[in-house]
Parts: C-alpha cells; structure tokens; sequence
C-alpha cells in the first residue's frame, strides 16, 4: 500500500500572454503565433503540446492543431490552424509535463467577412470588374471563389483577377448574368 504523506504543488502559474492574429479564416491554413509567460519551466519542444479549440457554442466541437515550430528565447509557439466552422474558439493549451497552461484571455474568432462591394450594379452583359472588401482572405485567387445571386436565381461566376487578405477584385462572367438576366 502507497501512503502519500506530504505533497506540494507547483506555485508558478503560467500564462499564454498573446496571440497573432486574434481571427482566422474558416476555409484556410494559417499559422498562429502563441506567446507564453517568460517563466515557463520547460525549453520549448513542440512535440510536448497539445493544442485545442473549442467551439464556445458547442463545446464538443474540438479542433486539434499541431504545434510547428517553437522559439524557445521568445517562448513562442508556432500553430498550425486547418480551419473550422464559424465562429469564437476558446484556446486550450497542454503540455505533457507542466500540465495546463492558462489561456484564459486567449479567444480566436474564426470568421471572414464581407464590409463593402463596389459597384452595387453593372452590365447585364457581364464584364463588370468587382470589388469585395473584407477580412480573412487568402492570398491566392484559387483560395477565394465568388459568385454572385440574382434574387435567388442561380448564381454568377465572378472570375477573381486580384486577391489579398482585406480586398478581392473579380470580372462577372459575361454568358451566366446574360442567361439570369432574362
């Protein structure tokens, strides 16, 4: 029989300090950059974290990410975010030594939005060189596909030309706004 006598517990509460960026895409990769509480015990190994987030409308929806790289001097983790529905996540970090690090000011809004499109109207013959301006977006034109709707008629392809985070440029399809048109 084991007989514990006297224990004591680790009086050093770590923190994550921060987060870059605090909103991600739903549909693309991206890195994430954690950054701890310089006293952190343990020199960063990134085979040692368990990283979750959790869906804070429905908790049992849990996306695991893989730690993939660390800078162990700045005790900085690099996260490897794959996407995930919409909405807010609660940040869960754990190392297989030290335990549960505390992020409890650590919250990732997975979203893209859509602030502004101009023009609001063009051509029923297609052509019309459109522009989207939001957040969240990736970088290459394959990442972002538009269509457009016509009061709930099928929708119009609108071929991206230019595409960055914050802004997407795309020419309407000259044939589907003639044939929605109609």
């Amino acid at each position: 029989m084991l007989q514990i006598t006297e224990f004591t517990t680790n009086s050093v509460n770590v923190v994550s300090l921060s987060m870059t960026p605090l909103s991600v895409s739903p549909v693309l990769k991206r890195n994430i950059d954690i950054k701890l509480d310089s006293n952190f015990p343990y020199a960063l190994d990134a085979d040692d974290f368990e990283i979750q987030c959790i869906s804070q409308s429905a908790p049992s929806y849990i996306r695991n990410s893989k730690v993939v790289a660390v800078d162990d001097p700045s005790k900085t983790l690099t996260v490897k975010f794959g996407g995930a529905i919409s909405g807010q996540y609660d940040v869960m970090i754990k190392h297989n030594i030290w335990g549960r690090v505390d992020t409890s000011a650590l919250t990732l809004d997975v979203s893209s939005q859509v602030s502004s499109i101009s023009p609001l109207t063009g051509s029923i013959y297609g052509g019309t060189l459109v522009t989207l301006t939001g957040t969240n977006w990736g970088t290459a034109r394959t990442d972002n596909p538009v269509e457009i709707f016509f009061n709930g008629r099928p929708s119009v392809k609108c071929y991206v030309k230019e595409t960055s985070e914050t802004e997407i440029k795309c020419r309407v399809d000259t044939q589907r706004v003639q044939d929605n048109a109609l």
